[in-house]
């Protein structure tokens, strides 16, 4: 039995909102663990993505078989369906986590990605600020604090800061490929979900 593309394009739609939704919901929960390192934070957010991703792809292709088969017809059409999803999902959110060129692409659509502060340049930071604040007139201080932003011309962070800078930017990446793969995989698992559905009989 073919299946309804109305309902199709919907659960496709409907998995794509939601699985952009995930790695925001993952990036808070992942913020709220202290002492976790960034790989740990990394393989985190696969996992998690990855499970969340299968449980909605069942839930569309669920939906999906109902109303392309009059009813639930193979449960196990439906996880072969979801675990394909998930493997996709898993497999295009790692792509903005591991490969930080089509990250920033994509998060410096809405923010500002700043350079990494090195030893160097915060040891010059700590030279100057100690000097202006030696030298500066109480009444009108110059503030030299900021030296980091004249050496890299952008605003340059400490390891933490850009840590948590990292962090963000991932959530923004895989919130727009992790979209793509919830509409994709869907509609890879409609393929395996919709075969067991009976054929219509034909009438004469």
């Amino acid at each position: 039995m073919p299946l309804e593309s109305g309902t199709l394009y919907g659960t496709m739609a409907g998995s794509m909102i939601i699985h952009a939704a995930f790695p925001i919901l993952v990036a808070v929960l992942i913020s709220t663990i202290p002492g976790m390192t960034l790989p740990t934070k990394v393989i985190l957010f696969l996992v998690i993505g990855a499970f969340c991703s299968f449980l909605t792809q069942f839930g569309m292709l669920t939906i999906l078989q109902t109303s392309s088969c009059s009813g639930v017809k193979s449960y196990k059409s439906i996880f072969a369906g979801a675990g394909i999803g998930g493997v996709v999902t898993a497999a295009l959110t790692a792509v903005p986590l591991y490969i930080e060129p089509l990250r920033l692409v994509v998060s410096q659509l809405f923010a500002t990605h700043h350079s990494l502060l090195t030893p160097k340049m915060r040891e010059i930071n700590d030279i100057i600020t100690h000097a202006a604040q030696s030298i500066s007139n109480p009444d009108h201080p110059t503030d030299f604090s900021n030296v980091a932003e004249l050496e890299t011309g952008t605003t340059a962070l400490t390891p933490e800061q850009y840590e948590d800078q990292t962090v963000k930017e991932m959530m923004m990446g895989a919130a727009y490929f992790s979209a793509f793969a919830g509409a994709y995989g869907v509609a890879m698992g409609s393929m395996v979900s919709a075969t067991v559905c009976p054929p219509v009989a034909k009438t004469t």
